[in-house]
């Protein structure tokens, strides 16, 4: 599955509100589990902008190596 999402353009992809920033009264266990699901989107936005990035030099490089034929 392909996503085309532009340079500056993140993807929504949990529902409700963030969830706030660790502070250190709330270092169980709980509290920390409960940031993944954030963490994990954040990381889900940068790989997508990875892609995006590379899917578009792949494509330049592609047309540059046609220009050379």
């Amino acid at each position: 599955m392909v996503y085309k999402i532009e340079r500056n353009e993140c993807i929504e992809v949990t529902k409700g509100r963030p969830l706030p920033l660790q502070t250190r009264s709330s270092s169980t266990l709980f509290a920390r589990t409960s940031q993944l699901p954030l963490q994990n989107d954040v990381m889900f936005n940068l790989l997508m902008r990875f892609n995006g990035k590379l899917t578009n030099q792949i494509e330049k490089i592609i047309q540059i190596e046609e220009k050379l034929q």
